[in-house]
């Protein structure tokens, strides 16, 4: 797994459905309350709660199902509980995409498998909510995984890193991480991405580190971290981008490093360094860039090294600048 998180301010790192239940469900109101007598008088049936829960509430429902007999025994499905049928209501699924335990298990096998693995659980059926909530890692490196379904991290909500890499999927849905509010760590290096919607990341505003380089992304949408103010280090290497947008880095102000190796970019927004005040790295190896003077007007050094390439022991107040076999000293340039 590639290690993109353990950076600091003097080392630079190339990160390079329709619910289908009916009326046969013989049981599903005695879960919930007992049958009422057909034959009582007019004054003990008076005396029934009017209120229908949750669960008879859900009956009245499905009875509404047409040629719900059929689907009913095709599926087998049992009569359901109420965290069942939560999991149901909140994310639209049918009732056999849900354990009863409320836990969503229709997921891509390959996430499955994962965290059947981790939870340590021979059937997806007997998965809880609580031992989704123990997973702090989200591990599916070189898994080969073609695409993902929405909503396969449901339940993890308390994922702090996740880590993606080498699979072969070339859309990532763009509700994937919406219950991943905590992750400061992301990798998605070399996947096969094309594009990514420039609501992807919305909910995860803690984000600090992001690698999606080694993909085939072409372009970045200028509001792709509109919603992760917290970034201080962003890949976007050996992607075919030919040009970068200044609007898209206008949220990420607190960014200290940014790789951007082997690319199609020729040229950089003279205010990008301007408009990223705490940036300390930047990374264009193996780029046709024209460089301007311009760019780097804003810099203040703070007797730090701002280098584009990679480290060196350079005198305090010198700016490296390195773009190919081209190297020079930015302080040392006619102005």
């Amino acid at each position: 797994m590639t290690n993109i998180g353990a950076l600091s301010s003097n080392q630079a790192v190339v990160i390079a459905s329709t619910i289908t239940l009916g009326s046969m469900i013989p049981s599903i109101s005695g879960l919930t309350s007992p049958a009422i007598n057909r034959t009582a008088s007019p004054r003990k049936s008076i005396n029934q709660p009017k209120k229908r829960n949750k669960l008879e509430e859900f009956e009245k429902k499905i009875k509404k199902q047409p040629d719900i007999d059929n689907k009913i025994q095709k599926r087998n499905v049992e009569d359901p509980t109420q965290k069942q049928i939560e999991c149901v209501e909140r994310l639209g699924v049918d009732l056999s995409e849900c354990n009863k335990n409320g836990v969503f298990i229709n997921r891509t096998q390959e996430v499955n498998n994962w965290i059947l693995e981790r939870v340590k659980q021979e059937d997806i059926n007997t998965i809880t909510k609580e031992m989704l909530l123990k997973l702090g890692l989200i591990n599916l490196e070189d898994k080969g995984i073609k695409s993902f379904k929405e909503n396969d991290f449901d339940g993890l909500d308390r994922i702090r890193t996740i880590s993606i890499e080498k699979n072969n999927f070339e859309e990532i849905p763009e509700n994937l991480f919406k219950n991943q509010k905590f992750v400061a760590e992301m990798d998605l290096y070399k996947n096969g991405i094309k594009k990514i919607k420039e609501n992807t990341f919305n909910s995860n505003s803690e984000i600090r580190v992001l690698n999606i380089g080694g993909n085939n992304i072409t372009e970045l949408p200028t509001k792709i971290f509109e919603k992760n103010p917290e970034i201080i280090a962003l890949s976007i290497a050996e992607n075919p981008i030919s040009t970068i947008d200044i609007k898209t880095f206008n949220q990420i102000q607190k960014l200290e490093w940014l790789i951007m190796a082997k690319t199609n970019i020729t040229t950089i927004p003279e205010r990008l360094i301007e408009i990223l005040p705490e940036l300390s790295s930047i990374i264009l190896s193996t780029n046709k860039i024209t460089l301007s003077k311009e760019l780097f007007q804003s810099i203040q050094l703070k007797k730090e090294n701002f280098e584009m390439g990679y480290r060196h022991q350079l005198e305090p107040d010198t700016v490296l600048i390195e773009v190919g076999n081209h190297t020079e000293k930015l302080s040392q340039m006619e102005s």
